[in-house]
């Protein structure tokens, strides 16, 4: 059975006064995401810019001085694990560190400190900072599903940077365990389970088949793991979705997975810096054990302000009340300047 790419096109007509009121239009799109149906919008192309951010800029002497996250505090201001849950009350691999969040999401609400480092541009990221912290995090995530329960969703959630509206700039990423994983993750699980059902077929496993075939989205690969373009990115600067069509069974994922991940983040995150991108979001939903058609996936969407003016922040109206993204850049575009960062996998 084929996926459906199904977009709509809209034609926008106005009179241009930077052209004397001369007739002016606009071709839109209205694109459908293959697996869900939901709707994205792709619009006003290149009106929205990243806007450089320099790290440093958000390095305020009086926020590193009481940041609970450096080193020299984390043992005293950062919460433990009860014994029932964790016996050593917090995990460590390398320099990251899993801790309990003291502002708690749902069940099990944990934020794993990446780096010894309070500030790191994204170009300075090593792939042992990525991998030790995915790692020490699947590792926690997968001792507390066997305390609590293997009918949980597992996310691990990123917030790098103001813009992405990460609090505190010391790199640090969110793991959670929840039976709400919220409306859309919790769409795609039902909507993986019912197209295997239906086809016999896993959706992710024939999207990355799909997306090598047509070559237009498809990015690149580190090893297992194939990376593209979202047809219906839910970004303003659209969305980059990593995906593990082989790994069946979320509880195996280990050392491979993790370096993977990481050597494809680095890669993106060159690219972000070239296109001059400084912020992301990024997102990995692991579902219940056993759950049908579901394969690891990743989510990475780059975050900008609107202008450097006023700094807004790019989302607004239209994903917050109406839930409904809007992209200014064509996700074959968003593809195409990503590609060259991925030679040589």
């Amino acid at each position: 059975m084929g996926l459906m790419f199904r977009r709509e096109r809209v034609t926008h007509r106005m009179l241009d006064p930077r052209q004397g009121f001369r007739p002016l239009e606009h071709t839109l799109e209205v694109r459908f995401d293959p697996l869900t149906g939901h709707s994205a919008h792709i619009a006003h192309l290149d009106a929205i810019r990243p806007v450089p951010i320099s790290p440093s800029a958000f390095d305020a002497p009086s926020r590193r001085a009481t940041c609970p996250f450096c080193p020299e505090r984390r043992e005293a201001t950062t919460p433990r694990f009860p014994p029932s849950l964790l016996p050593q009350g917090r995990l460590q691999r390398g320099e990251a560190l899993v801790v309990p969040n003291i502002a708690p999401y749902d069940l099990v609400s944990a934020v794993t400190i990446m780096t010894y480092r309070h500030l790191v541009p994204i170009t300075d990221f090593t792939e042992t900072h990525i991998a030790d912290a995915l790692a020490v995090t699947l590792d926690f995530l997968r001792r507390a599903r066997n305390h609590l329960g293997q009918d949980t969703v597992a996310l691990i959630c990123w917030n790098y940077m103001p813009p992405s509206g990460g609090g505190l700039v010391h790199p640090h990423v969110q793991a959670l365990l929840t039976h709400f994983p919220g409306n859309r993750l919790r769409a795609e699980l039902e909507a993986a389970r019912a197209y295997v059902r239906a086809t016999g077929h896993v959706y992710w496993a024939a999207l990355v088949d799909a997306e090598r075939a047509a070559g237009e989205r498809y990015i690149g690969c580190t090893g297992s793991a194939h990376w593209m373009a979202a047809f219906a990115p839910v970004g303003t600067l659209g969305e980059v979705l990593g995906i593990f069509p082989e790994v069946e069974d979320p509880h195996v994922l280990g050392t491979r997975f993790c370096r993977e991940t990481a050597r494809a983040f680095l890669r993106l995150f060159h690219f972000f810096h070239a296109w001059g991108v400084g912020s992301f979001n990024a997102a990995l939903a692991l579902a219940p054990a056993g759950w049908p058609g579901w394969r690891p996936c990743w989510r990475v969407v780059p975050r900008t302000y609107l202008n450097a003016e006023e700094r807004p922040s790019d989302t607004n109206v239209f994903q917050v009340v109406l839930q409904e993204p809007v992209s200014s850049i064509v996700p074959e575009v968003l593809a195409e300047r990503a590609r060259p960062f991925f030679k040589g996998e």
